[in-house]
């Protein structure tokens, strides 16, 4: 139904990330409630997304590490689509936090490296204070 953006005869390694970017569109289906690209044919959609590399607005609504997460699955560079199991991670994660009650604070880009690596974390649902999160970049940068 939802294919990312790639170009005509492109190699199918990674495939996975294919399947990546459909559950980011999914997911954002599913906090948004609408359908992504519905005043557009499906010519326009396919122009939008692989040549301006459109994507749906993310909702203000939307908890940011839900946000973060659709926006890392429909990245432009599939390398740095998170890998499914570092999805089930966040997501349990996400669930885990709203039964005890504490935000889940998205943690800041990987860096390409970690990114290579298959990183995708949350930060845990301890509760965050600025002043702890400036402490945690100025001794891990």
């Amino acid at each position: 139904m939802f294919r990312p953006p790639r170009p005509l005869g492109a190699s199918t390694a990674g495939i996975h990330l294919v399947d990546v970017y459909s559950f980011g569109l999914v997911l954002w289906e599913l906090t948004t409630c609408l359908v992504p690209f519905q005043n557009l044919s499906p010519v326009q959609v396919a122009y939008s997304v692989c040549v301006r590399d459109a994507r749906p607005p993310l909702s203000p609504s939307c908890p940011p590490a839900i946000n973060s997460l659709i926006e890392r699955c429909w990245s432009t560079e599939p390398a740095r689509r998170p890998e499914f199991k570092n999805i089930v991670s966040v997501l349990e994660s996400y669930d885990r936090c709203l039964r005890q009650g504490l935000p889940l604070v998205p943690l800041p880009e990987p860096s390409p490296l970690a990114s290579l690596l298959g990183a995708l974390k949350m930060r845990s649902c301890k509760t965050t204070t600025r002043s702890s999160i400036a402490d945690h970049r100025r001794v891990h940068p």
